[in-house]
């Protein structure tokens, strides 16, 4: 695909990307030329079939000369920011041009052919964004496709024959981040939080030091940044953290033990985020973290379960549990927020010898929203721990640890 030097005026201030919000911004103008404004957008916004092929796949360009950084991202949620199957049951019944500008901000600008179509937020979104604006109507940014510049925090680096680079300080701070991870919805008598990520990291102490969300989403390492490239040291990995095992598990730090008074079994769990630089969990509101206990005897046939689900929970007029776009209010927030701790105590209940498991599960999308859409419930075992209960006979007051390990 051949990115093109030159658009039309007119045609560039007809273009614009999806974002929060289906009406465009009354002060927002018109993008300027060269720009891709999402501001600008109005819900029947957007170019069809007869676009000008502006924007590169990662498979069909991108990976040919930055094949490592393109692994990395396909592996990132990014790649699958528009068929990830929560996503696509969610845009079904939610306004499809609110979603788009995030999820699928370059599909309407490409023929449906395009080999970057469904490429969800792929590496011409991220570098051809030239200006970031945090709100809460979401989606302020803009690209900047006219001139074949891409964008990158890397100050050093120079043209080459197929594109050109400019150095961008956005893209070294959280700000960036922002462009879609800060969104508020808007109800009769309020404007309902949804991804608050951004307002969480800028209240705590990450964002007073300015650690951004680069440093921890996108650690630097040592590496070629193209084929035939020098290796060299301060390049971000592309995965978002999804090639680490310890990367979701490790925003908590978790203790628990068994406690047994005259034969009474209660197990003490600790949950502290002293890892995240926001809540956990964060981002999607229907998200949860679930602190569960099981109790097994010995032939290993489950006699109890204990949950404390962490989440934010919104609620439709009715006062039930409902996805984002269908909420009215929020019912509960019961998620870590940063440096936060949570003591939770919870009596056991088992007559013979056997086991107690503690587990602390990571849910993309909690069990009853699940079902309403659905779609399968999915769950990631973050931290697991088990140990050993006596036959009541045997039981000998007293405190023992149970080791919590990072499951991989």
């Amino acid at each position: 695909m051949t990115i093109r030097r030159a658009l039309t005026a007119a045609w560039l201030a007809s273009l614009a990307i999806g974002c929060r919000s289906g009406k465009a911004k009354s002060d927002a103008g018109v993008a300027a030329q060269g720009q891709l404004d999402a501001s600008a957008l109005a819900s029947d916004g957007g170019v069809g079939s007869t676009a000008p092929e502006l924007f590169a796949s990662p498979a069909s360009r991108c990976g040919q000369c930055h094949g490592a950084f393109e692994a990395q991202w396909r592996a990132s949620a990014h790649a699958r920011s528009e068929s990830a199957p929560a996503y696509v049951a969610m845009r079904s019944h939610a306004d499809a041009a609110a979603c788009d500008g995030c999820h699928a901000p370059l599909d309407r600008m490409l023929a449906p052919d395009d080999p970057a179509q469904h490429d969800g937020v792929n590496c011409d979104v991220c570098h051809t964004m030239s200006d970031v604006t945090p709100r809460k109507s979401g989606g302020g940014f803009v690209l900047h496709v006219d001139d074949m510049t891409k964008y990158g925090p890397l100050c050093d680096a120079k043209n080459n024959y197929f594109h050109k680079v400019s150095c961008s300080p956005l893209h070294a701070r959280s700000e960036m981040c922002a462009a879609c991870h800060l969104m508020y919805t808007r109800t009769p008598s309020q404007d309902l939080p949804v991804f608050t990520e951004y307002e969480e990291w800028q209240a705590s102490r990450y964002g007073a030091i300015d650690q951004t969300c680069q440093d921890c989403h996108m650690p630097e390492q040592a590496s070629a940044v193209a084929v035939g490239a020098k290796r060299r040291g301060g390049v971000a990995r592309h995965d978002f953290g999804a090639s680490d095992p310890h990367f979701r598990a490790g925003a908590l730090t978790v203790r628990a033990s068994l406690d047994d008074h005259d034969g009474a079994l209660v197990v003490h769990a600790t949950l502290r985020n002293d890892g995240a630089g926001h809540s956990v969990p964060t981002g999607l509101p229907e998200r949860r973290v679930v602190l569960r206990v099981t109790t097994f005897d010995d032939a290993n046939k489950r006699v109890d379960r204990v949950e404390r689900a962490y989440g934010r929970v919104l609620v439709d007029a009715q006062g039930l549990p409902a996805p984002f776009y269908e909420a009215a209010r929020v019912g509960s927030d019961t998620r870590l927020k940063v440096d936060e701790q949570r003591d939770e105590s919870i009596p056991l209940s088992i007559a013979t010898a056997g086991q107690v498991q503690v587990d602390v599960v990571w849910q993309p999308m909690a069990p009853d929203i699940a079902s309403k859409l659905e779609v399968p419930l999915q769950e990631v075992v973050l931290q697991h721990g088990v140990t050993r209960i006596e036959a009541p006979a045997r039981r000998r007051a007293g405190t023992a640890p149970i080791r919590m390990a990072v499951v991989p």
